[in-house]
């Protein structure tokens, strides 16, 4: 079973760097064996035309869509066990396959967010700013370059920056229609007000905010946390401070969190 998976692994590898390649070989072949296939079954013909053409429609897309199934897996790594490695890998590998323009820069916003979470802040941030945000159309996908690119000018001490960007991911929240993708974001929208509250001083309001934030997944509740304490240790709460970060700690796993956090508890036990 490993082997397969390792054979299925490398070769939609091949296929994202030789996709039209893939295509011209795969899809006549395989479409022209179902319809072997199917004709010897005597199928009708209205149904074989149906098949087939669903069926090459369907191949396609997944061939010119391959990107989606070699990140499904590290996207989920990064999300749930912390381990942006993965992810910056399969990102970096395919970048080195010189996609078209729309598909690099999707990937290069996920790029940023892996280089985000090993803490290369720098380089994350200038690869958000390369990107033309403008030949991005999707909503949602705005959303996640402004969300990355705010908490990285945050990072960096551009906070006049980042409440820029902050408030352009809550303006873009807003303009959604009730639906599961503006479910989806949510707690980014939470983030952000929070964020801006923790610039303007705020703590209090911010902290408030932070704790009612329902987050998508564990790598979100860690950065949630981190924020959290970092409130605590401002507001002089070093008991509830050291909680969020033993909680980093524990659950950080591969993110620069862990480090930050390990950093930042150490001195509260110095307090």
């Amino acid at each position: 079973m490993l082997l397969v998976m390792l054979f299925m692994e490398k070769f939609n590898l091949w296929i994202a760097k030789h996709k039209l390649l893939a295509f011209l070989l795969l899809v006549p072949t395989t479409t022209l064996s179902m319809w072997y296939i199917f004709a010897a079954l005597e199928t009708p013909k209205i149904v074989l035309s149906v098949f087939l053409i669903v069926w090459f429609l369907i191949f396609s897309i997944g061939i010119w869509g391959i990107e989606i199934v070699l990140l499904d897996k590290p996207a989920k790594a990064f999300d749930e066990i912390c381990d942006p490695v993965s992810y910056y890998e399969i990102i970096t590998t395919l970048l080195s396959y010189k996609p078209k323009t729309n598909q690099k820069n999707l990937l290069l916003i996920n790029y940023s967010s892996a280089l985000c979470g090993m803490g290369e802040y720098e380089k994350a941030f200038e690869i958000l700013k390369e990107i033309n945000i403008d030949l991005i159309i999707n909503l949602d996908v705005k959303l996640v370059y402004y969300y990355n690119l705010a908490v990285l000018c945050d990072r960096l001490g551009k906070t006049d920056e980042a409440v820029i960007w902050y408030q352009k991911v809550i303006d873009i929240y807003n303009a959604f229609k009730e639906s599961k993708t503006k479910n989806r974001y949510t707690s980014s929208c939470d983030t952000a007000i929070a964020k801006i509250a923790v610039i303007g001083g705020e703590y209090e309001r911010a902290l408030e905010i932070f704790e009612k934030i329902n987050a998508s997944c564990k790598r979100e509740k860690v950065g949630i946390s981190l924020s959290s304490a970092k409130l605590y240790l401002k507001l002089n709460n070093i008991e509830k401070a050291k909680e969020k970060l033993n909680y980093v700690i524990v659950n950080g796993n591969k993110l620069y969190a862990v480090t930050e956090a390990k950093q930042l508890l150490e001195k509260a036990n110095n307090i």
